[in-house]
């Protein structure tokens, strides 16, 4: 008799063992799909909306400095001003057609493209905003280049706009930054969305040659200063919480004002409020072209 306690025991034991290992598989494969997203590529209707926005609209490519080819959609400015946007984790170019097409009829310029190892970009690795930083430099350098192009903005989206903030924090081209739903750094990311298996994940990053501790764009905010941001969050965002935008938007320098959209979740934001987006926009890039004309 004094057996079957035991072996209920054992049993209870074995099937924390088992939940525990389910849970650490589920983990571990949730982290391999961050780093190796399946790639969604620009459909047939995206590419014709595209090209509906803007009669000048065309397919571009450059290269980074570790030789990967990145494709993408430029218009380039009537107003001088061009806007630089990285997209989301596991999107491509085309989550920015109703950015593209608001900017577009405003006058302003735009590089909508597909991070490495995204869309229709080069690369097998998706690093969270360590090396996109890379793909941030060649983005801004070839929108430099544009005939027209005299000032740049800059637009990010969740893990896009982490390298956007990294590589403008070091880039005075940049002018101005909008941000969509942006972590204050990789590590605290991690730790939210894995919790106990937070290590796990951070050794699998660093197995695949990611450098965690330098996606922290909240320790680079100050170097932004004085180039106008605008933080924008939706009220449903379960992803990237208002709270944790909010906190980022208490630590940057002035000028910055707070945009939250109330019943929308992670993106979208655009489409969900499209006047007023082209209002913020607007308020956010004009004043830099206006009031820099004639700057180098």
């Amino acid at each position: 008799m004094r057996s079957a306690p035991r072996l209920v025991l054992a049993l209870a034991g074995a099937a924390a063992l088992f939940v525990a290992g389910v849970k650490l598989a589920h983990r571990y494969a949730y982290a391999e799909r961050l780093l190796h997203p399946q790639r969604r590529a620009v459909t047939a209707e995206e590419e014709k909306a595209a090209h509906a926005l803007s009669p000048e609209l065309r397919e571009v490519s450059f290269v980074t400095a570790d030789g990967l080819a990145l494709r993408g959609w430029f218009v380039p400015p009537r107003n001088g001003m061009a806007i630089v946007m990285g997209h989301g984790h596991g999107e491509n170019r085309a989550s920015f057609l109703c950015e593209l097409g608001a900017l577009a009829r405003h006058g302003y310029g735009a590089l909508a493209f597909d991070w490495r190892a995204q869309g229709a970009s080069d690369g097998a690795l998706v690093t969270s905003g360590d090396r996109e930083r890379l793909d941030a430099k060649a983005a801004i350098d070839f929108v430099s280049r544009q005939p027209g192009v005299l000032r740049i903005g800059a637009l990010g989206f969740s893990m896009g706009a982490s390298p956007i903030l990294l590589e403008a924090a070091g880039d005075p081209r940049v002018r101005a930054l909008l941000l969509y739903a942006t972590w204050p750094s990789l590590d605290e990311e991690l730790r939210d969305k894995f919790g106990l298996y937070a290590p796990l994940a951070r050794w699998q990053f660093v197995h695949a040659g990611i450098d965690v501790d330098a996606v922290a764009p909240r320790a680079h905010l100050a170097e932004l200063a004085p180039r106008p941001l605008l933080f924008a969050i939706g009220s449903l965002d379960a992803d990237t919480p208002p709270s944790i935008m909010r906190a980022l938007f208490d630590t940057a320098p002035p000028p910055k004002s707070f945009w939250q959209l109330e019943g929308v979740s992670h993106g979208g934001y655009c489409a969900a409020q499209p006047a007023e987006f082209a209002r913020r926009a607007t308020a956010l890039f004009d004043p830099i072209e206006a009031g820099a004309r004639g700057a180098p």
